[in-house]
């Protein structure tokens, strides 16, 4: 099928233009900095297919718009359509390589490029993007560790970037055709007169005669490319502004005598009634919601240990996710009909989980993926069909590095009709990426992931509580002179110039198992100390009114 990115993005590139007018704009404050323009000279800048020769194209960006003369740019077509497991409505397409173009006559509006590789035809009105999925190596004429330090750095500061390792790249790497042969299309080389940057034929295309990767002065591990998109500052708004969690009125609905893994509240198999769904480290339990009626339990046998669940939201499917400490996955597979579950299938290999990656609000794609006995997620994720004989693999996607399917939400956050990509790593930083690209990197983690303890975040749109687009609330540990080291209510927003992370709401306890929404509630699992038995822990279910301000919409009573 060729190179693919996530099957979330139609590939109408250019759509994600202002976003990437914000990061310009971060570099242009930075231009004294050469390492700071660096960043800017690399950055994403979107284009289409206006022109076209034999040998060469022409693209409906130039000089006003950032392009340089060396620029490299990505040509994409539209692949298959992606469909929805079981709904069959369409999601997306894949997206596919045509060719690699590099500017070669640069004019004020547009710039004439030279065809570098073509993988299929090229047409008017594909789009285009400046330096991503471009193939890359970094070499140092030094072996010192600052040098190796900048290297690790420079990789992770443009991620748009396919980076090779050295380790694969025959000697000596500056000579044209060992750089060449492998595919690699950009050299960064950098010695005792700075960082130089070659293109194809190895020919000089930026040069940074003060970034030498010396350990001196301004750290680039301190500055993240961007940074400019974290905080309101000044002229900014946060789009949280006007609202506020009325935890003054919050009850406890729902009290159990030990900690849980993991805890959801939802119309499991959406006959009408609500359910609570409860991971404990020894099964997996379901039972009507504040209702009279009997439960349902799945029990854990053998070695392992449970690290999170999702339902479908639809049907009544749950995935559990049961962990091997460094050796893989047990995860089930299971049915939820008319009050009992049912086992469709166990022993998987995979991460499992549930999620919506077409904003309707039902769970309906199955995603699987690869297990990494360092990291735990691995870099293989799989769409999956699923249903009464058990899984199959339907295609594999193109996703971000530190992905985790436990912890991810598709989101349209700024409005542009392209949903982003909402992730925490196992390092527990969130990040944001739109069209495969990094466009946020959280500064400090939000949540710390241990062996025994649920994997999962939950992301909950604004759309679901009615407090509009714009916003998802997580759970996650704020800054502890603040939470008091436990969790708390987050926001994820877009403020219309960049996005910002807040907690909006007090500590609630140790540490938040699960978040739902019951009609108009919003509703926490947390897990606490026992108040009568100092040194144990009970779990505790709270329900408060969702918001109230100048930015919520208006709320029917609770029936």
């Amino acid at each position: 099928m060729g190179n693919v990115s996530s099957i979330y993005e139609v590939v109408c590139i250019f759509s994600v233009y202002f976003i990437l007018q914000a990061i310009s704009g971060y570099a242009g404050v930075h231009r004294d900095d050469p390492c700071e323009r660096l960043l800017s000279d690399f950055a994403p800048i979107p284009a289409m297919v206006s022109g076209l020769g034999h040998d060469w194209v022409v693209l409906n960006k130039g000089k006003e718009h950032g392009i340089s003369s060396g620029d490299l740019f990505q040509i994409y077509s539209a692949g298959a359509p992606v469909k929805a497991s079981g709904t069959g409505r369409l999601i997306g397409h894949l997206k596919e390589k045509v060719a690699t173009v590099q500017v070669i006559k640069l004019k004020k509006k547009s710039s004439v490029c030279q065809l570098i590789s073509r993988e299929n035809a090229i047409i008017v009105g594909q789009p285009a993007m400046r330096f991503k999925d471009v193939t890359a190596v970094f070499t140092a004429r030094s072996a010192q560790l600052e040098s190796r330090k900048f290297g690790k750095e420079l990789r992770g500061r443009l991620p748009n970037l396919i980076w090779v390792s050295t380790d694969s790249i025959i000697q000596p790497l500056s000579r044209p055709l060992s750089t060449e042969t492998l595919g690699v299309n950009l050299l960064f080389l950098l010695g005792p007169d700075g960082l130089k940057v070659y293109g194809p034929g190895m020919s000089l295309i930026h040069e940074y005669n003060q970034c030498t990767g010396s350990s001196k002065g301004k750290k680039n591990a301190d500055v993240q490319p961007y940074d400019l998109m974290e905080m309101d500052g000044p002229g900014g708004r946060s789009a949280l502004s006007g609202y506020e969690f009325d935890f003054s009125n919050m009850k406890i609905v729902g009290r159990l005598p030990v900690p849980a893994v993991q805890i959801d509240v939802t119309d499991v198999d959406q006959d009408g009634r609500t359910e609570i769904v409860c991971l404990l480290s020894s099964a997996l339990y379901i039972h009507p919601f504040r209702n009279k009626g009997s439960g349902a339990v799945f029990g854990f046998a053998g070695a392992g240990w449970p690290a999170g669940f999702s339902v479908d939201r639809s049907d009544g499917w749950i995935a559990v996710n049961i962990i091997l400490e460094k050796v893989g996955m047990r995860s089930v597979l299971l049915r939820y009909s008319n009050g009992r579950l049912y086992c469709v299938q166990g022993e998987i290999n995979l991460w499992l989980a549930f999620v919506d990656m077409d904003g309707d609000g039902a769970r309906e794609s199955l995603l699987g993926q690869s297990f990494n006995g360092d990291t735990l997620f691995g870099s293989n994720v799989f769409l999956l069909n699923y249903g009464p004989e058990g899984i199959s693999y339907r295609e594999r996607l193109d996703l971000p590095a530190g992905f985790s399917v436990l912890r991810t939400c598709w989101e349209d956050l700024n409005g542009n009709g392209i949903e982003e990509i909402c992730t925490v790593g196992q390092d527990g930083r969130i990040r944001i990426y739109e069209m495969g690209t990094l466009v946020w990197s959280g500064q400090q983690p939000v949540a710390e992931f241990s062996e025994g303890k649920g994997q999962v975040i939950e992301f909950i749109p604004g759309s679901v509580l009615k407090t509009g687009s714009g916003v998802i609330f997580l759970h996650g540990r704020a800054d502890t002179a603040v939470s008091g080291g436990c969790d708390a209510l987050m926001g994820l927003t877009w403020n219309g110039r960049g996005y910002s992370l807040d907690p909006v709401s007090p500590c609630l306890g140790r540490r938040i198992c699960g978040l739902a929404v019951l009609q108009d509630r919003f509703i926490a699992g947390v897990t606490a100390e026992k108040a009568d038995s100092e040194g144990t822990e009970e779990t505790l279910l709270y329900s408060a009114e969702p918001f109230k301000g100048e930015n919520a919409e208006a709320k029917k009573p609770v029936t």
